[in-house]
């Protein structure tokens, strides 16, 4: 048993379930922002011991790639066992530039936890308290590395955003998608710089980096 699993089983309290949720993406200048919710019950989390590979669960910045397609295949295999839920949710480019991203990932976390079926739960959000989030919620600094429900969370909504930026980096293949995931590395802003916007950059995020033909 890891630290993150015993956090969870000390966590739940008198309740019968725990939601953790976590986001990927929201520092990027392109793509969408992904939120992950994942619903796990005391009960499975008392025979957790039973499934020695949930022990490699973390937080997925600290996960290769390939780890994380790993982890995202068995929860596949729990969920259809039933032995937990999970949820993902995106807001794409269009809504972050229209109500920023604070709103868009709080729209994101609210519609995947609302459809997280069964019994009230503990409910994890990965960070700081959330002010516009529909439910009563505990906010844990850092919980992606402290929490497994919340490290599940952060794993699929990662893998699933990746995988959407790698499906774009074909579309728009100048922009190097593949390699940096929409974030503003310096090949990126280069990129940026040389070729403008995408239809997927989030104007709002990264309009100081080009010209727009009317400014030209």
């Amino acid at each position: 048993m890891n630290e993150r699993i015993a956090f969870d089983r000390e966590t739940i309290s008198n309740y019968a379930h725990l939601i953790g949720v976590d986001e990927a993406g929201r520092g990027p200048l392109a793509g969408p922002v992904a939120v992950g919710a994942v619903k796990i019950s005391r009960n499975f989390l008392q025979r957790m011991d039973e499934f020695p590979f949930l022990s490699e669960v973390n937080d997925s910045k600290k996960l290769s790639p390939k780890k994380r397609e790993v982890l995202f295949k068995y929860f596949f295999e729990l969920r259809r066992q039933k032995l937990l839920q999970f949820t993902l949710s995106l807001r794409d480019h269009k809504i972050i530039d229209k109500i920023n991203i604070l709103e868009a990932t709080t729209r994101a976390m609210n519609d995947a936890i609302g459809r997280l079926s069964g019994p009230h739960a503990k409910i994890l959000v990965d960070g700081k308290f959330v002010k516009n989030l529909r439910f009563d919620h505990c906010a844990i600094p850092k919980g992606d590395g402290k929490s497994f429900c919340i490290a599940a969370a952060s794993i699929i909504a990662k893998v699933i955003r990746d995988r959407l930026m790698n499906y774009f980096s074909k579309k728009y293949s100048q922009y190097g998608f593949e390699r940096h995931k929409g974030y503003g590395t310096a090949m990126h802003i280069d990129a940026l710089k040389c070729h403008g916007p995408s239809p997927i950059h989030r104007l709002t995020f990264c309009k100081h980096f080009f010209t727009s033909p009317s400014e030209a």
